[in-house]
């Protein structure tokens, strides 16, 4: 049902490229079912349970591969292209999960989330650039939107199969879900804007004729001239240079791209949904919710794959800024509410009747959160920036920002409980309130505009 309503708001050519995301899902969500099997006694792995410090290893260094996959497919976009690219993004794939089938120890399982970090690096580097450059204006919302619905869905089908399937057969569905991209992936061609950085100007027309639906030289309509023809003054004035240098940074349009992008993208880290649904379990079971923890994760995941079909619509109406302030806020909101409630119960007073207010609070923040606070910020940088400066900006971005999310990962449990839950909510409250008025005075409106449209905006040429 979820999968057919994705599919029904866009075109299939559009959708394939997107699978890979579910793929980074199902990493992510393998981890909140495995974690108690890894713990019991009679768990799988043939060397014996393992500790507390090494669960918190591997829930975090799949964040650190995230940084080094980020430099090696942000150098590779612009040399074997975003196709190539995403392909060579699987291969770290394949390699973690048949690590897990064949785990022996804990090695085995630090090695894959390593390198299932290093694909996730290449799919948030690589695919919001791809579906940036190949969508029109009118639907491009929504084809960067299925990057995190397919991660979101990803993460839910994680948390129920890893519950049911045993720990060395979820690996085959993994690979399952990569070989039916690598299938479709084929069928679709290079970006037009990355054939014209290399002067491949057949290949670019028949790349964006592909991509809107046109079919030889008789279908070629005057809209279609126009947009090839402004795709290419755009990159021949991105191209003037044969290599980047500090004068690609001096307009004003791009620092001030720059500093939006950045500022997004820490916001994204420090709202706090990475640690919850990372230990999504674990906090239910400390806030002592009225559900079990397991079943607790599984209806919070549900309620954020909801909330991202809902962005999905919304996303070219309501436009980003709105959707993203909006995101913010609410995300602030619910998690002081769930901040109020850890404080409360850690000073002694009864909240047993009030066992619903941590699955409301806690279900609110990754319901709101997912639409904006996820996927936009990626969306947003490929968006206002150059196309001559996407890739390396995108690259050194995401490598500040990877080790970010795996030491916030790695102490959110450690902090909790030493100063209290109440801090750590409270903490993230506060950064999404700030990232709300950020975005109210510094984050222009990208919906419906073209790239041209977007820098005249940024360099005040266009209130």
């Amino acid at each position: 049902m979820i999968f057919a309503v994705l599919i029904c708001t866009c075109p299939l050519k559009y959708f394939s490229a997107n699978i890979a995301s579910l793929v980074y899902g199902l990493s992510v969500g393998w981890i909140s079912p495995t974690l108690p099997h890894l713990f019991a006694t009679d768990t799988s792995l043939p060397s014996g349970p393992i500790t507390t410090d090494e669960a918190s290893w591997i829930s975090s260094l799949l964040y650190i591969g995230g940084s080094v996959g980020t430099i090696i497919f942000g150098w590779l976009a612009d040399r074997i292209g975003r196709k190539w690219s995403l392909y060579a993004g699987t291969v770290p794939h394949i390699v973690a999960f048949l690590l897990i089938t064949f785990a022996q120890n804990v090695i085995y399982l630090y090695i894959s989330r390593f390198f299932s970090g290093i694909a996730g690096g290449a799919l948030f580097c690589v695919l919001p650039i791809y579906v940036s450059e190949i969508s029109e204006n009118s639907i491009r919302g929504i084809l960067g939107f299925f990057v995190g619905n397919l991660v979101n869905i990803g993460i839910l089908l994680g948390y129920v199969i890893g519950h049911y399937m045993h720990f060395n057969e979820y690996p085959y569905v993994v690979l399952g879900v990569l070989a039916i991209f690598v299938v479709a992936f084929a069928l679709l061609p290079e970006t037009p804007q990355y054939l014209l950085m290399k002067n491949k100007v057949d290949d670019a027309e028949n790349s964006l004729k592909f991509f809107r639906g046109l079919k030889g030289k008789a279908e070629v309509t005057v809209a279609f001239k126009e947009e090839f023809s402004r795709l290419q003054n755009f990159c021949n004035k991105s191209s003037d240079a044969k290599s980047l240098s500090m004068d690609d940074f001096k307009p004003r349009s791009t620092r001030l791209g720059l500093l939006i992008s950045f500022a997004l993208l820490c916001g994204r880290n420090f709202c706090g949904l990475f640690p919850l649904i990372t230990f999504t379990a674990m906090v239910f079971e400390e806030a002592e919710s009225s559900l079990s923890p397991n079943l607790s994760a599984i209806i919070a995941a549900l309620i954020m794959v909801l909330g991202g079909i809902a962005s999905t619509f919304l996303i070219d109406r309501a436009g980003r800024k709105i959707l993203l302030f909006a995101s913010s806020l609410g995300t602030g909101i619910c998690l002081t509410v769930l901040g109020v409630h850890f404080f409360l119960k850690d000073h002694g007073i009864d909240m047993s009747a009030h066992g619903w207010l941590p699955l409301v609070s806690f279900s609110g923040a990754i319901f709101i959160g997912s639409w904006g606070l996820l996927v936009i910020p990626f969306f947003v940088m490929a968006e206002i920036l150059p196309t001559k400066v996407r890739s390396i900006t995108a690259t050194v971005f995401m490598v500040i920002q990877w080790p970010i999310t795996f030491l916030l990962v790695k102490y959110f449990i450690i902090v909790g409980l030493k100063y209290g839950m109440h801090t750590c909510m409270w903490f993230f409250a506060i950064c999404c309130f700030l990232q709300a008025v950020f975005i109210v005075f510094m984050q222009p409106e990208t919906k419906g505009k073209s790239t041209d449209e977007i820098i005249e905006i940024l360099s005040n040429k266009k209130k």
